[in-house]
């Protein structure tokens, strides 16, 4: 071969990684499509099946044939490749990378990415990479991926048994199941779901409450809060304001505090509560225009539903409808032809109940 062709096949190589490369950083920065994690953010663990594999291209890993981007080094047997790609895995990782939850999040990215391009020989060159990548945590790293494909492998045996539990009941199996397989590293791995159970807990003894008031009810839900996050409490909270100020006003408990106060009383308490549980000043004073707007409209929907109730009674026909009309008109403006359809279909809005603060 002459010397200008071995130049060229060369520089067509390092194209080649380079824009494998390319999309590896694309894709640990992005993540999958439909990501395959241990636990979300909501501490819900994932049942779905594992990606399927699609058939290799025939000659794919032949040490030292020029095949895409698997040229092998001349040394050690290490791919150009996998030697780019530890390179960006540790970038991307390393700063974290004694954090178990780090380990576990990077590996699963990287088992994901390599199903897909290597779909019989992914975990050989996982495993290849992660020596490269972190030769110091490699084999420790090694075993919690085997450990987590266990885990996985056991969720998929017994999803439709899971399915089967109450949410106690499955929580109480899958952390049984969790302790067995990962030992001390189980509240490492699930710590966000532990925080998230902390919440929940609190929110079930808000729902159960009879004898507190509003006040202890949201003392309660934000010493939850506060202990489960700890230093990070106060800036969890300005994040995720609108859902926490959500899930603690859908409590019927809540509902029923603030239904029996006067308009003035509700306003003050939920702008306690807001600002509470983390909403800025510029938030809170929206919600509270959108809640003296909400007020109008379900005032307005009361009297217009008595006095639909009394048409209902006296007329037939399109004398009925025709008054109904002018009726939802005077209440509605342009709103009124979107209600008329509503009913038309069974549905009253005025008739569903109020849950002040949401709606």
């Amino acid at each position: 071969m002459s010397r200008n062709k071995i130049k060229f096949l060369y520089l067509y190589l390092a194209i080649a990684l380079a824009i494998s490369i390319a999309f590896w950083l694309a894709y640990i920065v992005r993540g999958p499509n439909t990501p395959d994690s241990v636990v979300s953010m909501k501490g819900t663990t994932s049942y779905t099946n594992p990606p399927a594999s699609s058939k290799p291209n025939a000659g794919h890993e032949k040490t030292g044939q020029v095949n895409g981007n698997t040229l092998m080094e001349s040394t050690g047997g290490i791919s150009l490749e996998d030697t780019a790609i530890a390179g960006a895995l540790k970038d991307k990782y390393g700063a974290g990378i004694f954090n178990v939850r780090v380990q576990m999040y990077a590996m699963e990215k990287l088992m994901a990415y390599m199903k897909t391009r290597y779909p019989d020989k992914w975990q050989e060159r996982m495993f290849s990479i992660l020596r490269i990548a972190f030769p110091e945590l490699a084999k420790t790293m090694i075993d919690r991926f085997k450990r987590l494909l266990d885990y996985k492998n056991w969720l998929l045996d017994n999803q439709e048994y899971l399915r089967s539990l109450s949410l106690k009941e499955r929580q109480d199996m899958l952390w049984e199941k969790r302790r067995e397989i990962f030992g001390s590293d189980t509240d490492l791995i699930w710590a966000e779901e532990l925080k998230a159970e902390k919440i929940l807990g609190a929110l079930d003894t808000v729902r159960r409450s009879q004898d507190t008031n509003l006040s202890e009810k949201l003392y309660i839900y934000k010493d939850a809060i506060d202990k489960a996050y700890g230093e990070e409490a106060k800036k969890f909270m300005q994040e995720h304001a609108q859902e926490l100020v959500g899930a603690f006003l859908e409590t019927d408990p809540v509902q029923e505090d603030l239904s029996s106060m006067t308009p003035e009383e509700r306003e003050a308490k939920l702008q306690q509560i807001r600002k509470a549980l983390g909403m800025d000043e510029p938030s809170i004073e929206r919600w509270r225009s959108l809640d003296r707007l909400r007020d109008n409209i379900w005032h307005a929907g009361a009297s217009y539903m008595r006095e639909r109730e009394s048409l209902v009674k006296s007329y037939k026909g399109d004398d009925l409808e025709k008054r109904l009309d002018e009726l939802r008109k005077h209440y509605f403006g342009k709103e009124a032809e979107t209600i008329k359809h509503e009913e038309a279909s069974g549905f009253f809005r005025f008739k569903q109940r109020r849950l002040y603060g949401l709606n």
